[in-house]
């Protein structure tokens, strides 16, 4: 076929999935440098992606406005006119969106690697299926840009500008003035699954200020009370206050800070959430605490090696290869406890006791795990 004029690449959520798809679309840049490229994707991730190189149209899709949105986006997509589709996303609402645009040839997963693999049939180009080792969902990804795009650079950056990341150091610099690696807390729902415990949080921070590192407590401003109680538990701990982010829904401005924050070696705590992909695309090293989810498939990307399936001490640390140990060698760590119900996927923890699979990391262990990082 001849190569494609008007390109609609599909990922319309969540954070750390809109993330993944990047490596793709800069695939589809380098392979097709004359096509102009538009991704689908819903207005609250909307803002990651302007800015990005070679990225012609943001088409946003406003899931929140029901049956209305899809006229709406009809309008759009076929305004466009994309000769090419690539669904990444893989379920009902992706394929719905790119057969709506009208594109004659729509890309797709296999379909068993799709998320609802019944909606596989709205698509006309499905690639083969993964191999078994692309357990991870960047390597799924990675797999459907390689078929497409052939032997590809893998580029996973949001293609921050200088200004941006001029930035991201200042405001970095405003919140840990001193040189040292610093280390960013990501503070999440209290209610969310994968969130750790304030109790944990809390210790691993005292931890790391008696080894002398500036910590910041970065939130959405929706968790500010939750941040600000968490400080003020430091604060009472030991005498000395963390920084605060939690006024910014910039996420290039957030992308763009964490970014500076690897320049200057440091790490971001978190669970498996859309800031762990994020702050490993701007190059950021992670320590994640791994709650419900299966760290091998949706953890740091590229995952930790060295550690296979069987049981280990709880919680065990599971740390990154040397440098030439593998062409995926990892710069993060995850920290998981072993127990019989994990991983489950679920988002609502039906263990009776509570979440045992993130209660029983400690903040000690989280400071350690940190301290590795530079070991």
């Amino acid at each position: 076929m001849p190569d494609p004029e008007r390109i609609l690449l599909v990922r319309l959520s969540h954070l750390g999935d809109v993330v993944h798809a990047l490596p793709c679309f800069h695939a589809l840049r380098e392979r097709f440098p004359g096509a102009a490229i538009a991704w689908a994707v819903q207005p609250e991730f909307a803002g990651l992606l302007r800015g990005l190189d070679g990225l012609a149209r943001v088409v946003p899709f406003d899931r929140q406005g029901g049956l209305a949105a899809w006229p709406r986006l009809r309008r759009d997509l076929r305004a466009f006119a994309p000769d090419l589709s690539v669904d990444v996303q893989g379920n009902w609402k992706s394929a719905l969106v790119a057969r709506a645009s009208g594109a004659p040839r729509r890309v797709a997963p296999a379909r068993r690697d799709w998320r609802e693999p019944s909606a596989a049939r709205l698509a006309n180009d499905l690639a083969p299926p993964a191999p078994p080792e692309a357990r991870h969902a960047q390597d799924r990804v990675l797999h459907l840009a390689r078929w497409l795009c052939g032997p590809t650079t893998v580029r996973r950056d949001p293609s921050l500008s200088d200004a941006e990341r001029a930035a991201g150091r200042a405001r970095l610099a405003d919140c840990v003035p001193d040189a040292a690696p610093p280390v960013l807390v990501q503070v999440s729902p209290a209610d969310d699954v994968r969130t750790a415990t304030d109790a944990c949080l809390v210790d691993a921070i005292a931890h790391l200020f008696e080894a002398r590192r500036g910590v910041v407590l970065v939130a959405a401003a929706s968790e500010a009370p939750r941040a600000r109680d968490l400080a003020a538990s430091v604060v009472a701990r030991t005498g000395r206050a963390p920084a605060l982010v939690c006024d910014s829904p910039d996420l290039r401005a957030f992308a763009a800070l964490l970014a500076a924050a690897g320049e200057r070696g440091g790490a971001l705590v978190t669970g498996d959430t859309g800031p762990l992909h994020l702050a490993g695309a701007v190059g950021l090293r992670c320590v994640c605490l791994s709650g419900p989810y299966d760290w091998r498939a949706t953890g740091p990307w590229p995952s930790p090696r060295g550690v296979g399936d069987a049981p280990a001490p709880s919680p065990h640390q599971l740390p990154s290869p040397s440098p030439h140990a593998s062409p995926h060698a990892s710069p993060h760590r995850v920290l998981a406890t072993d127990i019989d119900c994990r991983p489950c996927d679920a988002r609502v923890c039906r263990r009776p006791g509570g979440r045992a699979c993130l209660e029983g990391i400690d903040g000690a262990t989280v400071a350690h795990a940190v301290l590795a990082l530079d070991a």
